[in-house]
């Protein structure tokens, strides 16, 4: 199986969608903007033997990167497609990358553990009993 990640181009947004799910009226909107290029992010999809297996959509957190979403379709879950995502936007960061995730999603945990990123803090009430962690990782921990 070979995993494939480029930047995101016209009619990928479709497929993005389809990997989606049901995301609501707000996040198709959202991800149409990051797709379409009307906001200041950096958006890759993944392939894997050419099916499109998953995406990333990277935003902005006080001038660094910040993965605003990552998605893998379940078919390809547990075949390193997120963690290819991952350095791809690792090995086009000079700085640090952030991510955020509930405490309770412990498959985002372990992949981001395992790809060197630490804990950098915690927001409480935004899910309510579920808190968001906040993830770096710096240039120099990036092999």
């Amino acid at each position: 199986m070979t995993i494939r990640v480029r930047r995101t181009r016209t009619g990928d947004l479709e497929l993005a969608l389809r990997l989606e799910g049901q995301g609501g009226d707000a996040r198709v909107a959202d991800l149409t903007r990051a797709f379409e290029g009307q906001r200041d992010e950096r958006v890759w999809m993944a392939f894997l033997d050419r099916e499109p297996a998953g995406f990333l959509v990277a935003g902005h957190f006080f001038g660094h990167p910040l993965v605003e979403q990552l998605q893998v379709d379940g078919r390809f879950r547990r075949l390193g497609v997120a963690s290819r995502l991952m350095a791809t936007l690792e090995e086009d960061t000079p700085d640090r990358v952030f991510v955020s995730t509930n405490e309770s999603n412990h498959p985002m945990r372990t992949l981001l553990v395992g790809r060197g990123y630490k804990v950098s803090g915690i927001i409480e009430d935004l899910d309510p009993g579920d808190p968001e962690l906040f993830f770096v990782r710096f240039a120099g921990d990036l092999a």
